[in-house]
Formats: structure tokens, C-alpha cells, sequence
């Protein structure tokens, strides 16, 4: 009997301790439908009751408890007024030593709320002794949560978790940690590229990518100063670039940094700041990453494409010490998810190199080329040398254009855009006249914004004069009388006519016969027929250049002996091209042009046979009857052959104006005098509150 109860005694005792939860078992359950039955499973875990009680309101959708979730439930201690520190690693306790806010959660715990409780709860069962360090865990907030691993000690996004396991089965699993994990970040992945802008071009609008080249992440820009300041560095991370020109910063605490690059040795001859100042322990400079593209800003006129655009911090038009500020200017916060991505442009203070001026003349050019073929086109229908059933175009066939119309627009920006660029070139140049070539840069200049001066007082009559030493101002001025506008022409193009060389390397480049031919064009809208002729003579006497044998064969190519200077119809659009017969080459001046240029010279000089000799060169090239200049026929004849001879070129229009015939061919058409010029685009007007409208529109 004592044996019997000895034994009953011990079978209580075992069942009781099969009763008891020691503290390294783990219950199970597996009747758990929603997160309040785990609320309810937690009841007696007192140390998160406050974690408890706000898991037991919050809403959980059915298929998240479906697919298992794990729930890092926080202590009661973190929520307390003075929370004990938390045991974390060396790593986070030096960021936390230089910079207290940059690894916020270590420092409190919000607020428990049944929408940052989802932060705690991670989708799936995670069993940490199998994850790999460096995963990234999804909570169903949205939240991303890193693992750092090391040995057996495991860190969510900096915070180390407690060896405390509360409850386990096939599709739960409840963790304690120390802190709440809604302020934390995982560690984040930094990119910068870095470019060489000394080496901007057109299609490189940054420059080069420049691999291996350091890039370091400061903390503070106190760090930053003391670095250069002291000569001690102070960066929390340093990377150099690859092949690419990127350097790559893995496993960044969280946080803000700000970034440079250079070499700290003083050996670079690239940098990332300038006209650096020391104030107050910290270094103030001039820092960007926007390169001049093509218009310089007003508050840089003299700066060049691929330099530096320096902010204007306060406004007042100018860069000075009163817009330095506090270096390094660029920062960056990690993300919680993904790669931030900057950049990092190095180069000198003013990014000079003569690849520029190539750039910015290339962009002239094209400016030009776009500006003629639109003028061109409005010159062949206003002149009924081309109709059309285009709605676009039948306003210039009729004369129904607007200030409002677009085309008109277009021609007016185009020649705006080629005289800022030839502005932009002259200045430039002559700011850095030791160059190479810095004649013929600014002759070429001179040249196309002569012409483009000579169209627009043309096709505008008066138009604003801006050159180098005006163009960049933030005013533009009002118009300027035609005559003085010509005169200001006339010296652009004498100019390039003296510098520019007997023959180009191409046709597609101007020489100074170009600049002869268009000095005698500026003469004959000037009414000096005397120069006209002689600018015209000085062509036709050198010999240089000959009429092909027949008409076409002018437009077959830019390299016969009748083109001055031209480009491929090709390069000034598809529908101008079409515009233009389908034709190959498109003359901006060829010597058909200069022999009527010399007859009209001639005729209104009274020299009716040399007019009629000249003439005569044209009819008969052409296969045409001849003319028997008169005294009353010698202005039509002469229409009658450049209307023959230069169809669709761009000339008709304007002659017929400058030969008063406008009235008496175009009226029929819906020509009123008024249409003699174009009106200025209201763009332009709305633009520019300097400028009036033409008469009539």
C-alpha cells in the first residue's frame, strides 16, 4: 500500500510537471483562426500585454492568416518613459557615437497603433535559424525588414532580437524583440555615377562616366568639413567607380548622407565643389550637376556648353560669394527598399574646351537650315510658285495668315535660335581669343547671323538687333529700323567676306564668296544698286565659279561648280525635300542666284546690255527665248527670268516686293499691300512686351 501510494504520488507530480511551461518550451497550437485567438493564446506573455492588447483589434485579412504569418511582438519595455538601451551591434553603436539620428530605432518606439502593428507582422512562417543574413522580409504594411546575421545572434533592420520564442506551430510563430520596428529601415543600397564633364558634347549632355574614381558618404557635412578642413577623413563609406563610371555602397546603415568625390590627396585636377570657404567649422562652395546645354542661363552669358550651371541662390542675375552654400550640396536618404541612385559631375570651373564651340556652331547651323527651308517654303506660296489643298499652307497661298499661324512662328523662332548661337560663338571667342581658328569661328558667326538678319528684315521688316554683347540680357529690346539693321548687315558680312578663306573645305561650308553674294543681296534691298554690282562682279570676275550645262544638274549634288554653299535637301526635312522636287541638293547660294543679283544691279543702274548679257547666260543655259531689255519691259523680263531660273528657292516673293510688283501679280490672290511683310507671331509679342505688331495684322 505505501508502495502504491508512493507510485500515485510520483504519477501527479509528472503529470504537474507536464503541466508546466519552463522557459525554453515553446506551446503549440494549431486552432488559431485570427490574430485576437492569438491575442488570446499571448495573455499570459505579461511582458507584451501592450503588444497584445492592440494585436487583439487589429484586422488581418483571411488570406494573409491563411498563408502563415510571424509576428515580432514588442516589449512592454520599449513603450516605457525611460527605456532601457538596447544591446546592439559595434557597427550601429559607432553610427549612433557620431550621428544619434541616424539609426531612429534605437532611440524610441512610437506609439502602438493597430495600422504600425501590421510592421511587426511578416508574411509566412520565418524560422530565423534558417534565414540567410541579407534577406529582406515583407510585412503586411509594406514594410521591408533585414536580416543581419552573426553567428548565432540575429538583427532585424539594427535591432537584435531577443532568444525568446512565445509561440510555434505549423502556420504561426510569435517572436519577442526589444523595440518597436516602424522607425527602423533596412540597411540600403547606395549608386552614384560620376561623369568627367570636361568632356560634354551635344550627345553626351553630362560628359564621360569616369571609372575609378572615389566617391565618398558623409554623415554630416561637419564630417565633410573636418575631412578637408583638418586633413582627417570623416566619410562613414568610400567606393571608387567601376568601368561604368557607378560606384556601388552595399549594406549602408540607415540614413541620410551627403555625398562627394575627389581625390583627398590634392592631386585631382577635376572637382566636385569650388570657391570653397571655411565658416563656422563648415565649408561653403559652389556645387551643381546641370550642365549649359546650348542657350547659356542670363545670369551665366559668358559661360559655354558643358560648363557648370551654378545656382542663383538669391536671385539678384549674378554669381557671387552671396550664393556659395553649405557643402556637400548633394544628399541622399537609403531606401527601404531598392537602390537611391545619384549622380556626381567633376570638372573645372569653367568646363572650356574648343569641342564646345564645334557643338554650339553644329547647332547654328542646324537652326539656320531649319529657319531657310520654312522661310523658303512660305516665300514659294506666297508667291503662287506652288499651290496647295494643305489647309496649312493655303493661308500663305492666299493670304490669309495670322499673327496666331504656326508656320510664321516656326520662322521666327528658327532665326532667333541661328542669332543666338552666332552671338553665343562671337562672345565666347572672343572671351577666349587664343584658340585656334578663332577667326574663322567668329566669321562663320558673322556670316549666318548677317543672312539671318537679312531674312528677317526681309520677311519682317523692323526686328529687335541683338548681338554678342546683348543677346544674353533678360530684356529684349524693341525693333530697330530696317536701315539699321542693314547697316549692322552690311558690317557682319564685310567682316566674314575679310576672313573667311577663297574656298572652303566643302560646300557645306561658306567661303568669302558667300559672304560677297550676300553683301550684294543686302545692297539691292539697301537700294545701292553700285555696290551691288560690285559685290556681284567681284564673283563672276574670279572665275571660281561656273552655270552647270543644264538647269538640274545644279541640284544633282552639293559640289558643282554653281553652288556657293549648300546643303543636302535631305538635311532640311522630309517634306521640304518633297517640297523641292525630290531634288539632292539645296543651294543656299548658288551663282545663277549672283548673275540676276548683278542684272537687277545693272538694270537699275541703266546698264541694259550688260543686264541683258547676264540675263541672256540664264535663258539660254535654260533653253528659253532670249529677252530685248527695254526701258518699260526691263523689270518684267527680269522678273520673268528669276521666276524661271530659281523656282521654289526663295527668292520670288521677295523680288516681287522689292520690284513693286506684288500689287499687280499677287492681288488676285488675296494680296493686300500690308502682306509685303509678315506679321510678328503673337508667341513672340507676349514674349517680348517691347515689340509692336506690323501694320495691318
Amino acid at each position: 500500500m505505501k508502495n502504491f501510494a508512493m507510485l500515485y504520488l510520483a504519477g501527479w507530480l509528472l503529470i504537474a510537471l507536464s503541466c508546466k511551461k519552463t522557459k525554453d518550451q515553446v506551446p503549440t497550437t494549431n486552432d488559431i483562426k485570427t490574430v485576437a485567438d492569438l491575442a488570446d493564446q499571448l495573455k499570459t506573455e505579461t511582458d507584451i500585454s501592450i503588444f497584445t492588447n492592440v494585436l487583439k483589434q487589429t484586422a488581418i485579412t483571411t488570406e494573409d492568416i491563411n498563408s502563415g504569418i510571424t509576428i515580432l511582438s514588442v516589449s512592454n519595455k520599449a513603450f516605457a518613459k525611460n527605456a532601457p538601451s538596447v544591446k546592439i551591434s559595434g557597427a550601429v553603436a559607432a553610427v549612433m557615437a557620431s550621428n544619434p539620428n541616424s539609426y531612429s530605432d534605437t532611440i524610441s518606439s512610437p506609439t502602438l497603433t493597430t495600422e504600425n502593428i501590421k510592421d511587426h507582422i511578416i508574411k509566412g512562417v520565418i524560422d530565423f535559424s534558417q534565414v540567410q543574413s541579407g534577406r529582406r522580409l515583407s510585412a503586411i504594411s509594406g514594410k521591408i525588414i533585414q536580416v543581419i546575421k552573426s553567428n548565432d545572434s540575429v538583427w532585424l533592420n539594427g535591432l537584435l532580437m531577443e532568444k525568446r520564442t512565445l509561440l510555434k506551430s505549423d502556420k504561426y510563430i510569435v517572436y519577442e524583440i526589444p523595440r518597436s520596428l516602424t522607425n527602423t529601415h533596412p540597411k540600403g543600397i547606395i549608386s552614384i555615377a560620376v561623369y568627367n564633364a570636361t568632356k560634354w558634347a551635344a550627345d553626351k549632355p553630362q560628359g564621360d562616366p569616369l571609372p575609378g574614381y572615389p566617391v565618398y558618404l558623409f554623415r554630416t557635412q561637419q564630417d565633410y568639413a573636418s575631412t578637408h578642413i583638418n586633413g582627417t577623413p570623416q566619410y562613414a563609406y568610400t567606393a571608387k567607380t567601376d568601368a561604368s563610371g557607378n560606384a556601388l555602397f552595399t549594406d549602408v546603415l540607415p540614413g541620410k548622407y551627403y555625398l562627394s568625390a575627389g581625390m583627398l590627396d590634392n592631386t585631382d585636377t577635376l572637382f566636385a565643389e569650388f570657391r570653397t570657404k571655411k565658416q563656422n567649422n563648415l565649408l561653403y562652395g559652389l556645387s551643381s550637376d546641370t550642365l549649359i546645354q546650348s542657350t547659356p542661363p542670363f545670369s551665366q552669358p559668358s559661360d559655354l556648353p558643358g560648363t557648370f550651371i551654378w545656382p542663383d541662390t538669391n536671385r539678384d542675375g549674378k554669381i557671387d560669394d552671396n550664393d556659395l552654400q553649405v557643402l556637400p550640396i548633394r544628399s541622399v536618404q537609403t531606401l527601404d527598399e531598392g537602390t537611391v541612385v545619384s549622380r556626381i559631375l567633376v570638372g573645372r570651373e569653367s568646363n572650356f574646351n574648343v569641342s564646345t564651340i564645334d557643338q554650339q556652331e553644329n547647332i547654328m547651323y542646324g537652326n539656320f537650315g531649319t529657319f531657310t527651308a520654312n522661310r523658303v517654303m512660305a516665300d514659294g506660296y506666297m508667291s503662287q510658285e506652288v499651290t496647295t489643298t494643305t489647309e496649312a499652307w493655303m493661308q500663305f497661298n492666299n493670304f490669309t495668315f495670322t499673327p496666331a499661324t504656326n508656320y510664321i512662328a516656326n520662322i521666327w523662332d528658327r532665326a532667333w535660335s541661328a542669332v543666338g548661337s552666332a552671338n553665343w560663338i562671337i562672345q565666347t571667342v572672343k572671351q577666349h581669343s587664343s584658340i585656334a581658328n578663332a577667326v574663322s569661328y567668329i566669321a562663320r558667326a558673322k556670316l549666318v547671323r548677317g543672312i539671318t538678319y537679312l531674312q528677317l528684315v526681309t520677311y519682317f521688316g523692323d526686328v529687335p538687333l541683338l548681338d554678342e554683347n546683348n543677346f544674353s540680357t533678360s530684356q529684349t529690346p524693341a525693333r530697330t529700323a530696317q536701315s539699321k539693321v542693314l547697316d549692322f548687315v552690311l558690317q557682319d558680312l564685310a567682316d566674314a567676306a575679310g576672313a573667311l578663306p577663297n574656298a572652303a573645305p566643302s560646300k557645306s561650308s561658306p567661303d568669302k564668296w558667300t559672304a560677297y553674294a550676300a553683301l550684294a543681296k543686302a545692297y539691292l534691298l539697301k537700294k545701292d544698286y553700285a555696290n551691288a554690282k560690285v559685290m556681284s562682279d567681284n564673283i563672276i570676275n574670279s572665275g571660281t565659279y561656273a552655270l552647270t550645262s543644264g538647269p538640274e544638274d545644279a541640284f544633282q549634288s552639293s559640289g558643282n561648280s554653281e553652288m556657293l554653299w549648300a546643303a543636302t535637301s535631305q538635311s532640311l526635312g522630309s517634306s521640304f525635300k518633297n517640297y523641292f522636287y525630290n531634288r539632292n541638293a539645296f543651294p543656299y547660294v548658288r551663282y545663277a542666284e549672283v548673275l540676276i543679283i548683278n542684272a537687277e544691279a545693272n538694270i537699275y543702274l541703266n546698264n541694259l546690255t550688260k543686264a541683258q548679257t547676264v540675263l541672256n547666260m540664264l535663258q539660254s543655259r535654260g533653253g528659253r527665248s532670249s529677252v530685248q531689255l527695254t526701258s518699260s519691259s526691263k523689270i518684267d523680263d527680269l522678273d520673268m527670268v528669276l521666276k524661271a531660273e530659281m523656282t521654289r528657292e526663295g527668292y520670288h516673293f521677295a523680288a516681287l516686293v522689292r520690284l513693286d510688283l506684288a500689287v499687280q501679280q499677287l492681288s488676285r490672290y488675296g494680296y493686300k499691300t500690308y502682306n509685303s511683310v509678315l506679321p510678328i507671331p503673337l508667341s513672340a509679342i507676349s514674349q517680348n512686351l517691347n515689340l509692336v505688331q506690323n501694320a495691318g495684322y
